[in-house]
């Protein structure tokens, strides 16, 4: 299973982004402040700050194996 790593993944175009993603059978890792309403065995939400450099510096840590996709749709209101 491949998978996508999507920024902003708890509201609006992010999430729709997950949803497709899921529908297509990757693993998605959704990074964004808050957790989101998306429940599914092949998501995992990580909590992150982008504007924060402390919090990014986590993100190395981040499986990249299998990595297939990356979406930027974190936005900033």
């Amino acid at each position: 299973m491949a998978t996508a790593i999507v920024t902003g993944s708890s509201s609006g175009i992010g999430k729709a982004i997950v949803q497709m993603l899921l529908e297509e059978n990757y693993s998605v890792i959704g990074i964004s402040r808050t957790p989101g309403s998306i429940h599914h065995p092949s998501f995992t939400h990580i909590p992150c700050d982008l504007r924060q450099i402390s919090e990014i510096e986590g993100l190395k840590k981040l499986p990249t194996n299998d990595l297939a996709l990356l979406v930027n749709a974190a936005g900033f209101g």
